[in-house]
């Protein structure tokens, strides 16, 4: 079973680190960079995309109870996972609001 697990960072650079374990086993992690009132999903390593899915919502999870409304991708090679999430193009920016990026999903 895998565990999300957080890890406050509160640099300039990241707010938080989370981690998807398997037991010991460390699945993937993600980055998470809270500014101006965005959540910005900075980096992303997983591997596959469902296991990112699980890191990006642990992310949007604890940024929507820091009270944070509104979130970014700025991730590189996240393409996988957005796809897989409701994060809109705009101008270029991957964005929503963090109550739609939870919703699930049909898969269609």
């Amino acid at each position: 079973m895998l565990y999300f697990r957080p890890e406050d960072i509160g640099t300039a650079d990241c707010t938080a680190r989370f981690d998807a374990l398997d037991g010991e086993t460390r699945c993937g992690t993600c980055t998470l960079l809270i500014h101006d009132g965005v959540a910005d999903l900075t980096a992303l390593n997983a591997q596959d995309p469902e296991i990112g899915e699980g890191l990006f919502r642990a992310a949007l999870n604890y940024a929507a109870n820091k009270g944070v409304y509104m979130a970014v991708c700025s991730a590189p090679d996240a393409a996988a996972v957005t796809a897989r999430m409701r994060f809109e193009d705009k101008d270029g920016v991957l964005t929503n609001d963090i109550p739609t990026l939870l919703m699930g999903y049909c898969g269609c």
